[in-house]
């Protein structure tokens, strides 16, 4: 599987999204591609700072907006350049 395909359900076994087969798809492909398997820690790292922060105080509905709208961008961002490197 193609890395920008892995990289886009990496995403979704991050934010625990129920898909058949994610967990062993992003796992032997992460075992496969280091480039992929960094992508992945840092998206980790990533989504579990982000998500004690916003543990730790109640943030207001725009700012839960305004980083769901970024981390999507980067997203695109990303896929795009794995898809035309």
């Amino acid at each position: 599987m193609p890395c920008a395909e892995v990289l886009t359900v990496m995403y979704l076994y991050l934010d625990n999204e129920e898909l058949p087969c994610a967990r062993e798809i992003v796992t032997a492909h992460l075992g496969e591609c280091s480039p992929c398997e960094a992508q992945f820690g840092s998206e980790f790292l990533l989504k579990t700072l982000i998500n004690r922060a916003l543990c730790a105080e109640q943030a207001p509905p725009e700012v839960h907006s305004h980083i769901i709208m970024t981390i999507t961008q980067i997203h695109l961002e990303i896929t795009t350049v794995h898809e035309h490197p």
